[in-house]
């Protein structure tokens, strides 16, 4: 049987056709989810040590040395320049005796100006305290409890006019003796300067300044030269005095005239060696002066 050849020509020219037919579209690309980034932990800050306090202490202290007072507080002045440290010194009951600011010395201490103690320290136990104002945490003992040695005494009976009373330490140095109960006089040297005491027999009327004068003048070298800046009317523990200022070439001194019950004349000189103030304590023994009856 013959094809049919009309057949065969449509599906001829279908299948060239079909061949050309059009791509289907490519799919839609589907986004994905960006990753979102995890934080960073926020960073704790490492604590600051707190600064350590320490007080170095001598092993002994008395009236005859003047005590540095030192604090160390390490770091102190690098983290808070504005610190403010200061002390205190109370005796036995409580009571303050001295209390002074402390500067800084270096990147670690602090210092004070120097503690005197009293020539006859009451017994029992002082208490040095530091107080700091600071942002700064800062730990350690920041009280340091102490004994002051005793001071030995000069007993002056048989030396100096009956009825006189004066704290010389033993251990200061007799420089001069003269006299005798009538009239005399002692010099001892110690504590960064000199102490001396004269006596005499003095008119029966009240004290006056050119009686005073003289015995001023009488007690000093004939060939030293003592300028006198000022004088002025003192009473002393209920006597009539005078006080003079003076200043010798190798410090400043103050001499005081007093008028005694039986009508004698005492001087009492203080007197700095080698520096521009007189010690405190030659201060504290012009301060122990007295003339009973």
């Amino acid at each position: 049987m013959r094809p049919n050849v009309a057949l065969l020509l449509l599906l001829a020219s279908s299948l060239p056709l079909a061949g050309c037919a059009a791509a289907p579209p490519p799919p839609t690309p589907t986004a994905l989810p960006l990753p979102s980034p995890t934080p960073a932990p926020t960073p704790t800050p490492t604590p600051l040590p707190p600064i350590p306090l320490s007080i170095p202490w001598p092993d002994e202290v008395s009236a005859l040395e003047d005590i540095p007072v030192r604090v160390v507080l390490p770091g102190l002045a690098e983290r808070d320049p504005a610190a403010q440290v200061w002390v205190r010194v109370s005796d036995p009951d409580h009571r303050v005796w001295w209390e002074a600011n402390l500067e800084r010395d270096d990147d670690v201490t602090y210092v004070a100006p120097l503690l005197h103690l009293p020539l006859e320290p009451k017994p029992g136990a002082w208490t040095l305290t530091v107080m700091v104002r600071s942002a700064a945490e800062v730990t350690g003992e920041r009280t340091h409890r102490f004994r002051p040695a005793p001071v030995p005494l000069r007993t002056l009976s048989g030396l100096v006019r009956e009825g006189v009373t004066l704290s010389v330490p033993q251990a200061f140095t007799a420089t001069h003796a003269e006299g005798d109960e009538l009239s005399g006089a002692r010099v001892w040297a110690g504590g960064g300067g000199e102490v001396g005491l004269w006596w005499a027999p003095g008119p029966a009327e009240p004290l006056s300044l050119d009686t005073a004068r003289l015995l001023a003048a009488a007690s000093r070298p004939p060939s030293v030269e003592v300028e006198t800046p000022s004088v002025e009317p003192v009473e002393w523990d209920g006597l009539a005095a005078f006080s003079f200022a003076e200043r010798w070439s190798e410090g400043v001194a103050e001499a005081l005239v007093v008028q005694g019950p039986d009508h004698w004349l005492y001087l009492l000189r203080v007197r700095a060696v080698g520096q521009q103030d007189i010690p405190p304590l030659l201060r504290e023994i012009e301060a122990s002066f007295r003339v009973v009856p």
